[in-house]
């Protein structure tokens, strides 16, 4: 299959000023995601959409290609998956490229391996009508169970309350996206312009590397978690 992997990277980022060329051990966080998309035997072409005129010399310093979206396209209320529409169109307009899968790497959510794009790829291939695939990770200490909505008395009002005093090994197993990978085929996202199209599957990863830098405490924790994770699954891929 032909995939293509496009890295989301705005200038633009309010919670983090900066976020997706901060250095985290030694490299912009940006890094990590232009690594791996071009180590990937699988992906075909690894591109950085972005605005902004930094994070661009910084992801063509690093090897990747780039494509520059409009300011509309990067604003906090823009949906990445015009985002990822312009730039598949960028690519068949002026390269003559299309591709079968599109892989979104957030570079948020740094903690994936080859193996992982490996195995996503390989649920397309065993399961040939199946649109899209998306990583999750399992839901620990944030269960439903244990949320509650807070009244104006401050009283709290359980989210589940049949399940409010139900220990956490006992309750049903939930799930969460993680950030770390999206797919879809691109017939289905050009037709339906969305990453989370109906006929999807899980893919699921280990919830304790799950990293998605949205504050300044994230990027302190993923400072913290990398290396760790590395000394784990760094030779997977070797």
């Amino acid at each position: 299959m032909r995939v293509l992997a496009i890295i989301p990277a705005r200038g633009g980022s309010k919670g983090v000023l900066r976020k997706n060329i901060q250095q985290v051990h030694g490299k912009p966080l940006l890094a990590y995601s232009i690594e791996l998309g071009k180590q990937c035997k699988q992906i075909m072409d690894t591109v950085v959409s972005t605005d902004d005129d930094e994070i661009e010399a910084v992801a063509l310093s690093l090897g990747a290609f780039v494509i520059k979206r409009p300011k509309e396209l990067a604003s906090d209320v823009s949906d990445v998956a015009d985002t990822v529409s312009h730039a598949i169109l960028e690519l068949k307009e002026k390269q003559n490229k299309t591709y079968d899968i599109i892989v979104l790497l957030q570079p948020t959510s740094p903690l994936r391996t080859c193996t992982d794009i490996s195995n996503v790829i390989g649920m397309f291939n065993d399961d040939s009508p199946l649109e899209g695939v998306v990583s999750v990770v399992k839901v620990v200490d944030n269960h439903p169970a244990r949320m509650y909505k807070l009244l104006e008395t401050k009283k709290i009002d359980p989210y589940i309350k049949k399940e409010e005093t139900i220990r956490r090994q006992d309750l049903e197993p939930l799930y969460i996206r993680n950030g770390s990978i999206y797919a879809v085929k691109t017939n289905v996202f050009m037709e339906k312009n969305t990453l989370m199209p109906t006929n999807k599957k899980a893919y699921v990863m280990d919830y304790r590397w799950a990293v998605n830098v949205d504050t300044e405490i994230d990027l302190e924790l993923l400072e913290i978690v990398l290396p760790k994770w590395k000394a784990i699954y760094e030779d997977i891929d070797n």
